[in-house]
């Protein structure tokens, strides 16, 4: 499942994405998120973004991310992908942020 991320990064939106992911994550395959077209993150955003993936239960080993932001969003250098994601398909907009159903790319 493949997610972009766009505009401000509230912790509104921290906790609306962390519930979409929960609600839409088929528990198979990873969870991509791109964060190029972020344009700000509130302080503790990023910080609330990790403590509700921890609540939900979301599976923080699948979840990668990619983007000028993927390090302030993801505090784990380890979650970082430095390479260009599979092209997506069926965009569908909610929100501030797009979903991809493009759950057919692996990370190599």
């Amino acid at each position: 499942m493949n997610i972009r991320v766009r505009g401000r990064f509230s912790s509104v939106m921290a906790m609306d994405l962390s519930a979409f992911m929960k609600n839409t994550y088929p528990g198979q395959g990873y969870i991509i998120i791109d964060t190029e077209e972020i344009e700000a993150i509130e302080i503790k955003a990023a910080q609330l973004f990790v403590k509700c993936q921890d609540v939900l239960g979301l599976p923080v080993e699948k979840i990668f991310y990619t983007g000028r932001s993927a390090l302030q969003i993801s505090g784990r250098e380890e979650a970082v992908m430095h390479k260009p994601l599979p092209g997506g398909d069926g965009k569908i907009v909610s929100g501030n942020y797009e979903k991809f159903l493009d759950v057919r790319g692996m990370i190599h």
